[in-house]
């Protein structure tokens, strides 16, 4: 949830804090939130719990609980589409001098913004469409699905965070990078 917010304040920033666009995104946010609470609100009224003191610890899921991925798959298309559209139109605008080498600081910003976007989605689609199937065929790896994904949902968070502070520090030192040769000596 935390890397959709993000994905959502990114791309209210890219279409210049347009009202309409983060409506759009916010109405869409609560619809898929919702969605996916029902969806675990049914499976745990329609699951087998083994413990008496801990109703959430479910032994045997309903058939139709890999429909949890459903709705972030569908949001996280939503805004992969969105970022699409932007970065097309920004390339229209600019033609052939949307080369990043020779951006501008806040034109390379919104070309990494984009960037970032998309391929934040592709990691986000392959683990929640790996999750769907996983849950599709076997629902008894509930737990482990969930923990997996917060796991990529914060480090694509974090990766981003970082990319934005780099490209706003006018191209300075990678922070992970110096973070990890700081763990490493």
């Amino acid at each position: 949830m935390i890397v959709e917010i993000i994905l959502q304040m990114r791309l209210y920033a890219l279409y210049f804090l347009d009202k309409r666009i983060l409506s759009l995104m916010v109405v869409s946010f609560i619809v898929s939130s919702a969605s996916t609470a029902l969806v675990l609100g049914l499976m745990y009224n329609g699951g087998i719990s083994t413990q008496i003191e801990t109703p959430f610890c479910l032994t045997e899921l309903p058939d139709y609980s890999y429909a949890v991925w459903i709705p972030r798959l569908a949001f996280d298309t939503f805004l992969c589409i969105l970022a699409l559209i932007r970065g097309f139109q920004l390339a229209k605008d600019e033609g052939d001098s949307f080369d990043s080498s020779t951006l501008p600081s806040g034109k390379h910003l919104m070309k990494v913004l984009i960037r970032d976007s998309i391929g934040s989605y592709l990691i986000m689609f392959a683990v929640y469409l790996t999750f769907l199937t996983i849950w599709a065929k076997n629902g008894n790896l509930f737990e482990t699905c969930f923990n997996i994904s917060v796991g990529f949902e914060s480090i694509v968070g974090t990766r981003t965070i970082l990319r934005i502070r780099k490209v706003t520090n006018n191209g300075g030192p990678d922070v992970s990078a110096s973070m990890v040769n700081d763990i490493l000596k």
